[in-house]
């Protein structure tokens, strides 16, 4: 890549003279480390086989990226779902989910908890959580290199469930290959579960099926729908209002 050339280089991105490191791209033309750095490059090897587009390309992509995580911190900030981080690291940690969002995922909620939470001092120390229309997604940048992700899809959780401890709140993600603990700060950690159901609930919502003619079977359909609705309403999840609204819907009144 022309590490050790002593020509001089300007970088086709910056316009400045390149310090070493510096690298050749495949249209001949030089970049230097700090926009390789800003374009988020962490394989310096695949430049060789890169052009300036393709490092454009990436700038755009990194500022989406860093765009999505600020957004992702900030909504776990702003509703108190969590502290244990400054900003800087903060979107970090959600800019490593960011860079894993499928094509139509639609960000829903963030969070902030102790993964693999065992007890106050055996977990897996904060991670970012978010939940999109399709995954919970779990993301943690290490400190010295790498990162740790998790992902899994919606259709794959049996159950989730929250009990409320006298240091933290815990709340169970049970799913079809494994369980695991999140452990969450206990002044959010009711409000944080309360969300992620209302979160779950609305998709599921969304996912019905639309109403079809009445069959004999109703009254029998409606009562296990409101037996749903009470559910959540002891859950804290509806209000009393939401669950009489339902119920009068589903009873035809």
């Amino acid at each position: 890549m022309g590490l050790f050339s002593k020509e001089t280089a300007i970088c086709c991105i910056c316009g400045e003279e390149c310090d070493f490191p510096k690298y050749r791209l495949a249209d001949n033309r030089w970049l230097c480390q700090d926009c390789v750095k800003d374009a988020g490059i962490s394989d310096t090897s695949a430049l060789k086989n890169m052009t300036k587009e393709d490092v454009l390309g990436k700038f755009s992509n990194n500022a989406s990226y860093d765009a999505m995580a600020r957004k992702m911190y900030k909504y776990a900030v702003d509703h108190g779902f969590g502290h244990g981080w400054n900003e800087t690291w903060g979107v970090k940690h959600f800019r490593v989910v960011a860079e894993k969002l499928l094509p139509g995922e639609e960000f829903m909620m963030s969070f902030i908890g102790l993964h693999n939470y065992v007890s106050a001092t055996k977990h897996d120390q904060n991670f970012a959580y978010v939940i999109t229309n399709k995954r919970i997604l779990m993301g943690q940048k290490q400190k010295i290199a790498g990162e740790k992700f998790q992902a899994i899809y919606l259709d794959n959780i049996n159950d989730i469930t929250f009990t409320s401890g006298l240091i933290l709140g815990v709340m169970t993600i049970d799913t079809i290959k494994e369980v695991f603990n999140v452990g969450l700060d206990k002044n959010s950690a009711k409000e944080i579960s309360s969300k992620v159901l209302q979160v779950f609930h609305d998709l599921r919502t969304q996912k019905e099926p639309a109403p079809t003619a009445q069959t004999s079977d109703s009254t029998f359909s409606a009562a296990d729908e409101i037996l749903k609705f009470k559910q959540l309403l002891d859950a804290g999840v509806l209000t009393q209002e939401e669950f009489d609204a339902k119920k009068k819907q589903l009873l035809g009144l």
